[in-house]
């Protein structure tokens, strides 16, 4: 029964990043490229490696995203990073070469660095019980954008 709840959650207790990519990666090469992970409550995950199959999925014009996304609804709409169906398909054309690794490994200081400034404001709530952490989220998500569009930095 505890499976049904956890999956394969309890693998990657205590683990490291690099140790859970270790793991992940160590799955590809017993089980091959494209691998279903049984994660919490019984949630299918499938990390896709092989780009014939990435290569699918986004060029499905009809996809549903995964639960996870439902939380980031009322903080940014069903805009163009997690609108589905055809909206999803005709703005993702626009979006994707905004997302190539290259752009995007040009902000990692930037997102470090605010990753930083979280971390230290969510360490200033551990051990005092439950914290919303919505806000500290979209004040995180407010510098990144600001300053990797604008070049401003606003200090939320």
């Amino acid at each position: 029964p505890s499976k049904y709840f956890l999956g394969t959650a309890p693998i990657f207790f205590g683990k490291s990043i690099p140790d859970i990519y270790d793991i992940i990666t160590g799955w590809h090469k017993v089980h091959g490229e494209d691998v279903a992970i049984i994660a919490a409550f019984n949630e299918l995950v499938l990390d896709l490696s092989s780009s014939k199959n990435v290569e699918k999925v986004l060029l499905a014009k009809s996809i549903k995203k995964s639960d996870p996304y439902d939380f980031m609804v009322p903080w940014l709409g069903t805009g163009l990073l997690i609108s589905i169906g055809e909206k999803w398909f005709q703005r993702r054309k626009i979006i994707t070469p905004t997302f190539h690794f290259k752009i995007l490994e040009s902000f990692l200081e930037v997102f470090n660095k605010g990753a930083d400034v979280l971390i230290a404001k969510l360490d200033a709530h551990a051990g005092k019980g439950e914290v919303d952490i919505y806000e500290q989220v979209t004040l995180y998500a407010l510098d990144s954008i600001c300053e990797t569009s604008m070049g401003v930095q606003v200090n939320a």
